[in-house]
């Protein structure tokens, strides 16, 4: 979702940009302290800065989130959502005023779509859970962004009969990613840094 610019509150822009501040700083405690890390996630976050770019001119709806954190994990996850925000602010799709409260969303759909996919069966149905987990984050951040106008004092513009086409579409590329990354490198996914190891 695309903040303009004076619309959000300065609580609610200083609190979510708190938040965001000390997601990052965790999830830079939590992964491992080596300069090809941050390359490979940067590259990551260009790769999904790019398709976002391609889906806006096409009018689509793709976060990028779910499959972010189904792939690396919820830190490096976090991680790549946060510099993809930077990509969009560094070419002015974004602005960086709400930097903060974009990372915020995104942040917490990554977590979340980490969590929906492990909890629908993960491995084992890989292709419903991304379905499911992409969905939930869209819906995920249009609630967020409802809330964050509602608090700023702002008009609630948001049309929540918009979620069924941008979560089915959300839900498909993300499922449809997992399952290239499978098939192309058979390696596990990197989340066996958190709470439970995967396998592939």
């Amino acid at each position: 979702m695309h903040l303009p610019d004076a619309v959000l509150s300065l609580p609610v822009v200083a609190g979510t940009s708190l938040i965001s501040l000390a997601a990052l700083i965790w999830s830079c405690i939590k992964i491992p302290k080596q300069p090809r890390y941050f390359f490979e996630l940067a590259c990551m976050a260009m790769g999904l800065f790019l398709i976002q770019l391609l889906a806006l001119d096409f009018s689509w709806q793709f976060l990028g989130a779910a499959l972010a954190g189904i792939v690396l994990g919820p830190f490096r996850g976090v991680l790549v959502v946060a510099m993809m925000i930077g990509f969009h602010c560094l070419v002015g799709r974004f602005s960086w005023i709400h930097a903060g409260p974009q990372i915020f969303n995104e942040a917490m759909s990554v977590w979340t779509g980490w969590a929906v996919y492990h909890l629908c069966g993960g491995f084992k149905r890989p292709m419903l859970s991304a379905i499911v987990a992409g969905w939930v984050c869209v819906a995920l951040v249009w609630t967020a962004y409802g809330l964050e106008l509602f608090f700023s004092g702002a008009e609630v513009d948001v049309n929540w009969s918009h979620l069924l086409l941008p979560g089915i579409f959300e839900g498909g590329a993300t499922a449809i990613a997992v399952a290239l990354k499978r098939l192309l490198t058979p390696a596990p996914f990197f989340n066996g840094d958190v709470i439970c190891p995967t396998r592939n």
